[in-house]
């Protein structure tokens, strides 16, 4: 949906109705092997209207619940923290589009740093965040 452009279709419909702009690897830089992860490039995905981004979330350095960190596992791609990336999205998941933004999680961690990561998506998103009642 470009800006200012009118939405022309019943959008009170269930999610899984819909085709949704989606994005893979939405932390890239550039290419799956050698590029950085970074937060921008969410945000990028976020300003051009995509309504789900990808984050792979490996392992924080200690192993044991710290930073989790946003990378493409088992290549040369520079990380970024999971907390940078999940910040990019609560500043920019409304500024293209009034709908919902999905995030999927490409979770390889453990016990510790899945914690933390709900942590951090609690803290960053705060009212943002949907939870099922």
């Amino acid at each position: 949906l470009a800006r200012g452009e009118a939405v022309h279709m019943d959008m009170t419909r269930p999610l899984s109705e819909y085709f949704i702009s989606s994005s893979h690897n939405t932390y890239l830089t550039g290419n799956q092997l050698t590029s950085d992860s970074s937060p921008a490039a969410v945000s990028a995905a976020l300003l051009a209207g995509y309504r789900v981004v990808e984050l792979d979330v490996w392992p924080s350095p200690d192993g044991k619940g710290g930073e989790p960190m946003v990378l493409h596992g088992h290549t040369l791609t520079r990380p970024c923290t999971f907390r940078s990336c999940v910040a990019a999205v609560a500043e920019h998941a409304f500024a293209a589009s009034p709908y919902p933004v999905i995030i999927t999680l490409e979770n390889h961690c453990k016990e510790a740093d899945q914690q933390a990561m709900a942590n951090i998506l609690v803290e960053e998103l705060g009212e943002l965040l949907h939870v099922p009642g």
